[in-house]
């Protein structure tokens, strides 16, 4: 008896027999002889032996009679659909049923020859051990595309013609959030990509004949975060050529548009911090230039023998005055210069700052009074500070200068209290105020607001180096404003050590919100 070249390759075929007729087993086993190739035999008649057999041993064939007198074929066809879903069986019994052909089928026996006909048991092997040996195959190219699927970097999933999703692997359940158990089943629509509501690609009979390619779309994950993808698919056809539905992979681009915009942010940062600098340097030059002029012009004043003594003293003090002036624009230089490499030494110790206080306002008193401007003060009556005096003592004259400046008429307000660690300051004015759409861009290098009706001078150098200051110091600088009405600037920094009176000394009543201290 012949068998088809690929059995015949076969070494041997191993067979376990459930039978418990041995004259029927006998003449079995004298057919499965006839086969090409060599055959291994063993004989059970009973359940017990039957399943140790499968226990020590994986047949290659089972082979059933329908009826033993404690359990039937039936009974062995259950097991091993259970249990050993590989292993092929054909059933041998005298006579079958239709019915009970069929129910044999339906437990998963591969086939069944009549005993009356065994002639026809040699053909029944070879039809299922070709069977097996394209379903291994089968099982073994289903592994390897789903050890793909699973081992991709990209997300994999299928759906059928009406988008419901029939497969999922775990990119993509990393990607989306979405579990296999919970999304298979469920419409591709349940990740509310605008691009598969409004259009779905693959399926519209509209586009190129071919597969999608780099169709970049967002959808929402999981949690209701909005992914950027790129996506491919493809239609999925049956033997016949009939659309069964369609694959899909993307990657997550998440990452990439992310750095895309920061890059593109930067950009324009570093486009705009070059303006700034450059009208920062056309600035400075003029600001330079002004009190230079002062002094240099004055001082040929003072050598032109010929002025008088009291016009002399005039003189002096726009020199000195322009010479003030000069040093705050240098010094505000080196400030940043060192803070932009920073070389900020922070240097704490304990220090009264009521007396540091009377000494900033002492140098400010001249241009509040020359244009005619209240001071309105609120501090404790003692208050003992542990940080860096030199540092906030420029913090404090950088902000007072700024109200000053900006102040036509009206009070400059200025007070500072401790609260359990920590100090807080405010210097608030009633002058034109900053404009609500510039926001913390009053604290970039260089920026200056444009406001045609206070063309004052700086060099927008101020407000950037306090807010560096204050943020070395441990704290937060933050402001309040509205235009035409008035700006107050806050910060808090830490204090290691405070001393304080339970009631303040308050000199005169500030204008802006007190509550603001509570």
């Amino acid at each position: 008896m012949t068998i088809s070249q690929s059995i015949g390759n076969l070494k041997e075929i191993r067979f376990l027999h459930l039978e418990d007729n041995k004259l029927d087993a006998q003449m079995i086993q004298l057919v499965l002889n006839q086969l090409d190739t060599k055959i291994k035999y063993e004989l059970v008649d009973n359940e017990s032996d039957f399943k140790k057999a499968l226990k020590t041993t994986t047949p290659d064939i089972v082979l059933s009679d329908m009826n033993l007198p404690d359990y039937t074929g039936l009974d062995a066809l259950e097991y091993l659909n259970s249990h050993m879903p590989q292993i092929p069986v054909i059933v041998i019994t005298g006579s079958i049923e239709e019915e009970v052909a069929a129910r044999t089928i339906q437990l998963g026996a591969w086939d069944y020859v009549v005993k009356e006909r065994l002639h026809r048991l040699p053909s029944a092997v070879e039809n299922v051990m070709n069977l097996k040996i394209e379903k291994e195959k089968s099982n073994r190219v289903s592994k390897l595309n789903q050890n793909i699927l699973e081992t991709t970097p990209s997300a994999v999933f299928t759906v059928d013609t009406s988008g419901t999703i029939t497969s999922w692997n775990k990119m993509a359940e990393t990607i989306t959030g979405f579990m296999a158990d919970d999304i298979i089943g469920e419409n591709c629509k349940t990740m509310r990509s605008d691009i598969c509501i409004n259009n779905c690609l693959l399926f519209d009979p509209e586009r190129p004949p071919g597969p999608v390619q780099n169709v970049e779309c967002d959808f929402l994950d999981v949690h209701g975060n909005k992914q950027f993808i790129l996506k491919n698919a493809d239609l999925l056809f049956n033997a016949k050529g009939e659309i069964i539905g369609g694959i899909e992979s993307f990657v997550d681009q998440s990452e990439k548009v992310k750095m895309t915009k920061e890059l593109q942010e930067a950009k324009n940062k570093a486009e705009e911090s070059d303006r700034l600098k450059t009208a920062f340097l056309a600035n400075i030059s003029h600001e330079i230039r002004t009190p230079l002029n002062a002094i240099i012009g004055f001082s040929e004043l003072i050598a032109d023998s010929e002025n008088e003594h009291d016009a002399k003293q005039g003189f002096f003090e726009i020199i000195k005055s322009g010479s003030d002036q000069l040093l705050s624009i240098l010094d505000k230089i080196m400030q940043l210069s060192l803070i932009e490499g920073g070389d900020v030494k922070i240097d704490h110790k304990v220090f009264d700052l009521n007396i540091l206080v009377k000494g900033i306002l002492q140098q400010h008193k001249t241009n509040i009074s020359s244009k005619k401007l209240k001071l309105s003060l609120v501090q404790p009556e003692e208050l003992s500070l542990n940080s860096d005096s030199t540092r906030i003592s420029l913090i404090i004259d950088n902000l007072m200068e700024n109200a000053v400046k900006f102040t036509d008429e009206g009070e400059i307000g200025f007070g500072y209290e401790a609260n359990n660690d920590s100090v807080m300051f405010f210097i608030s004015d009633t002058g034109c105020g900053i404009p609500a759409n510039i926001g913390d861009k009053i604290f970039e290098r260089f920026y200056r607001v444009k406001d045609p009706a206070h063309l004052t001078p700086g060099s927008g150098l101020g407000l950037p180096i306090s807010k560096a200051l204050v943020e070395a110091l441990g704290g937060k600088i933050w402001y309040e404003s509205e235009e035409n009405k008035g700006t107050c600037f806050y910060f808090k920094i830490p204090n290691l050590y405070i001393k304080e009176s339970i009631n303040p000394i308050t000199y005169s009543v500030l204008h802006m919100p007190s509550n603001q201290f509570g």
